[in-house]
């Protein structure tokens, strides 16, 4: 189930960080709001594996043949650190939308980066240019 959750955040992040701005030139919302809970995703995500292999509590998988007689698709840690993780990117996502500042992550247009201005032989830059150098 995390590795789903993990190959639907990298496709995301893909198109949404990276295919998306080249295309627009824009950083839109989406993009900071997948991003960020990307980022908290896969900063959670040893802990989740480790909670798979029941590392935290100690008990290794092993008890499980013991107990049903064959190891669970998804144990106890690691819905509990699965659940965890999901609220606190979604927190994160929640509040990057409600803060958004569209001027901070726009790009400037090719129009934009175009309005250099020549004098005497050397380049004089525009704001846009001095922002992204």
């Amino acid at each position: 189930m995390v590795d789903y959750l993990n190959i639907i955040m990298i496709l995301s992040t893909t198109v949404l960080c990276v295919v998306l701005p080249i295309i627009t030139g824009e950083f839109v919302i989406w993009s900071s709001v997948v991003l960020r809970a990307a980022v908290i995703l896969i900063a959670v995500h040893p802990i989740t594996t480790a909670g798979h292999y029941c590392l935290i509590s100690g008990r290794g998988r092993g008890h499980y043949l013991d107990v049903k007689g064959d190891y669970p698709y998804l144990t106890g840690e690691e819905a509990i650190s699965f659940i965890m993780s999901m609220a606190l990117a979604l927190a994160v996502a929640v509040w990057t939308y409600m803060s958004f500042e569209p001027d901070a992550f726009s790009l400037p247009s090719v129009a934009a980066r175009a309005q250099v201005k020549r004098s005497f032989g050397s380049i004089e830059l525009n704001e846009f240019d001095v922002c992204i150098s």
